[in-house]
């Protein structure tokens, strides 16, 4: 008795199919079947198939899918994606430098500023143009030697 067989030579439904070593290759007679690809369901040796995200698939099998996947078209809107995705980012940055800024702001200042050059004198001026005290002197000019009288 005969294992029921469906149109196309496949087995029937109630077929008992035989483990992968009893099988051959398609294109490889001699060899033994290491896999049976999910779209032909023909089986293949490991040269024969190819890894196709989480599944093993035949090169014939996989060349039908990649031109099936090229002839489909984008949205409409796909020409968007990248100027959304930049203004996205722009946005996401311009956040968080702000929020650096923010908390930056919440420490007081923790260093005294440091003075300027020169700010001794214009203390010493200030300190002298202060009431009970005489004024100090103006500063005399230097001049080059060669421009004396």
């Amino acid at each position: 008795m005969s294992a029921p067989v469906a149109p196309g030579g496949r087995p029937g439904p109630g077929a008992s199919t035989p483990d992968l070593a009893g099988r051959r290759c398609l294109n490889h007679p001699l060899r033994e079947a290491a896999a049976r690809c999910p779209e032909c369901r023909h089986d293949f040796c490991r040269e024969c198939v190819t890894d196709h995200g989480d599944r093993v698939i035949c090169a014939a099998c996989l060349a039908k899918l990649s031109e099936a996947g090229q002839g489909r078209r984008g949205s409409a809107w796909a020409w968007l994606s990248p100027g959304f995705a930049l203004l996205g980012g722009l946005a996401t940055a311009w956040f968080y430098f702000y929020l650096i800024a923010q908390t930056l702001l919440l420490f007081p200042q923790a260093v005294e500023p440091t003075a300027t050059p020169g700010a001794e004198l214009h203390e010493a001026g200030a300190a002298a143009a202060t009431p009970g005290k005489p004024p100090l002197p103006p500063a005399r000019r230097r001049t080059p030697r060669g421009d004396r009288p």
